[in-house]
């Protein structure tokens, strides 16, 4: 129930915070017992005695808890109204004022003294950050698959020669391999001689690291061979002569003759080399299971001995190829084979 008092003029000075307290306390009334009988929340009443004029609604909702508040306490809402509008439009010019003030000030810019010290701790991260990065890329190099680059011979190019010099450059570190065998190399370079069958020659090179990171290339070389000749058979045989044949799988061969000519030979599957010699010839193939060989001397001539150890079955597709088996052999101007 709303107390039955005769509305009262406030005075120009004070505050209507400190008024409404004022009045409230007179009527002896609690800000919850205000609520339940005006309806007004609790904050609402607090914010308009400090004026904390922050924590109110909007203005439309503003007005009308201050005319119930005000009629209620039994004063002059007009001049509540009033009093209400000035304080708040001094705390809003104070408000800018400082939200102004605060924008104005100085942007405070750090500052960098340069002392010996700070230069020595510079110089040092600088060098440490330069052996980081030199590690990264060193690191880097050594985890990547190696480079190949074919110097020669040209992929599909076409030759009249039963043999061509594969040369080309890789890691240092890498070993190469020729269709599966393993080649020399030294510093990153390698050079052999390549034995060709007529028609079309397919060369793989690879190149592996440490780390068994593989890179590889292929190229074709076409070669157009003449005819092989027929040796017609001496009435004496002088010396001693092996003709090799390389099987289904490419092969290596290392000869000495008369002990003192060394002959290094890469040949493709299917062709063929000749060696000749006066007394001897020592031979070393990296697959004796693919190296077929006929020999002349002057105890037997056109002798075919057939392949050094039986051969594998030709491996197709991505099937792993058989492990190859090298061996040594030497033969002389007189051994005679049943």
């Amino acid at each position: 129930m709303t107390p039955d008092f005769t509305k009262k003029k406030i005075a120009s000075s004070g505050g209507l915070g400190e008024l409404l307290k004022s009045e409230r306390e007179k009527l002896g009334l609690s800000i919850k017992e205000v609520e339940l009988n005006i309806r007004i929340r609790s904050k609402y009443i607090e914010s308009f005695e400090t004026m904390d004029y922050g924590r109110l609604p909007d203005d439309v909702y503003t007005k009308g808890f201050l005319k119930n508040y005000t009629e209620y306490l039994g004063i002059d809402y007009n001049d509540a109204l009033a009093l209400f509008e000035k304080s708040r439009s001094i705390e809003t010019r104070i408000l800018k004022s400082q939200s102004k003030a605060k924008s104005l000030q100085p942007i405070k810019k750090p500052r960098i003294i340069v002392t010996p010290k700070l230069i020595t701790v510079s110089l040092i991260l600088l060098a440490l950050s330069a052996v980081v990065g030199f590690l990264l890329w060193q690191f880097s190099i050594f985890t990547a698959a190696p480079s190949i680059a074919i110097d020669s011979p040209q992929n599909n190019s076409t030759v009249d020669t039963s043999t061509i010099v594969l040369s080309g450059k890789t890691n240092e570190e890498a070993t190469v391999y020729v269709n599966d065998i393993e080649i020399k190399s030294s510093e990153g370079i390698f050079k052999e001689i390549i034995s060709l069958q007529n028609g079309a020659n397919i060369i793989k090179i690879a190149s592996v690291n440490k780390l068994n990171k593989r890179s590889e290339k292929a190229i074709t070389i076409m070669a157009k061979l003449p005819p092989l000749s027929v040796t017609p058979m001496p009435i004496v045989f002088k010396g001693i002569e092996l003709k090799i044949t390389a099987g289904d799988y490419p092969i290596t061969l290392d000869a000495v003759i008369d002990d003192k000519d060394k002959v290094h030979q890469f040949l493709m599957p299917g062709t063929v080399q000749v060696f000749k010699g006066n007394t001897k010839i020592s031979l070393v193939t990296s697959n004796a299971k693919s190296t077929k060989i006929i020999i002349s001397n002057e105890k037997m001539f056109n002798k075919d001995l057939g392949f050094l150890l039986p051969p594998d079955a030709k491996v197709e597709g991505n099937a792993p190829i058989p492990k190859p088996e090298p061996k040594n052999i030497e033969f002389s101007k007189d051994v005679e084979i049943k």
